[in-house]
């Protein structure tokens, strides 16, 4: 293997013939992580012999000199994100309104910064109990969920913190919508998920005993043609939970390419509706013990204004 600052080239024998791209790369490459790899070469910085490859599970069909890309890309700044709402604040806490389309901490190689970082801009360093580069954060949103995200500032608020989301005692409230028509008015939906064999990044059902236990209960708020508006209270707090779940009862989040039903038509939004451009999910309501006082905290964040926009819409031209 040849490397320079910026370039990687790998020398690919006959032993290389019928496997994924992907895959590859990640046994060639020690230290990187598969979805790393995957961004290099779907963002089209990967050449076999000068053809580009842009497809993680390309099946290699000759042997040759594999050319990666690696420099670096424009990094983001905390001081280049949107504007940052603080919900709650006391000597301990921090609770912040998370926007959709915001990281909850920087991603791999600190390409792009996220609310654990504009919140080290502001505060100074937060405490972290497991990884330092998620100080301060008792738990996580992903990118495209808005919504409430807690932070502590001392080690103490920190461990009392993350000790109450591992034994649930923090009462979560998300709203989202849906496609389809629930048949109940509330449901339980509880098995056990994991990461997908086929695909890393994605989480799916597994059999029992497999994976992580999930818990999910949701009821009904509103209903709609072909539509709903959920309340979802999730009682663990697994990676993607309530996209896997909804998507398993046959209601996937409105906005969410990844939990989409293959094999299922949904009913998509008419074009003159308000469109989504992230999954419809937002983390409304955490209640819990102060983890200093022990008093009753409960910290809210109104439903964003590119979820209220479908929803009114709905209300309108897709009345039940």
């Amino acid at each position: 293997m040849e490397k320079s600052a910026t370039t990687v080239e790998l020398s690919l024998g006959p032993e290389v013939l019928g496997q994924r791209l992907d895959a590859v790369l990640v046994e060639r490459m020690p230290g990187w992580s598969r979805t790393r790899l995957q961004e290099l070469i779907k963002a089209g910085r990967v050449q076999l012999d000068g053809r580009t490859l842009t497809k993680p599970g390309h099946l290699l069909e000759q042997a040759g000199a594999l050319r990666l890309d690696c420099a670096p890309e424009a990094q983001s700044t905390p001081a280049s994100l949107p504007e940052i709402t603080v919900l709650h604040e006391d000597e301990a806490l921090l609770a912040v309104d998370k926007p959709a389309g915001v990281l909850s901490h920087a991603n791999e190689g600190k390409r792009e910064a996220g609310i654990a970082e504009w919140a080290r801009e502001r505060y100074g360093e937060l405490p972290g109990l497991e990884d330092e580069e998620r100080g301060g954060l008792a738990h996580r949103l992903d990118r495209d969920t808005s919504g409430v995200l807690l932070l502590a500032k001392t080690e103490a608020a920190l461990a009392g913190l993350k000790a109450a989301f591992h034994d649930r005692k923090v009462k979560k409230q998300y709203l989202a919508l849906v496609h389809g028509a629930p048949r109940f008015d509330s449901e339980w939906i509880e098995n056990w998920i994991g990461r997908s064999e086929r695909t890393r990044d994605k989480i799916v059902v597994l059999p029992e005993g497999e994976g992580r236990f999930a818990s999910t209960y949701y009821e009904t708020q509103e209903r709609f043609r072909d539509f709903a508006f959920l309340a979802v209270y999730p009682q663990t707090g697994r990676m993607h939970q309530v996209r896997v779940h909804m998507a398993h009862v046959g209601h996937p989040l409105l906005g969410d390419p990844v939990y989409k039903p293959v094999r299922k038509h949904l009913t998509p939004l008419p074009p003159e509706a308000p469109q989504l451009t992230r999954h419809a999910l937002h983390a409304a309501i955490l209640e819990f013990e102060h983890p200093v006082s022990g008093q009753l905290i409960s910290i809210q964040s109104a439903l964003p204004h590119d979820m209220q926009q479908v929803l009114d819409w709905l209300r309108v031209h897709r009345p039940d």
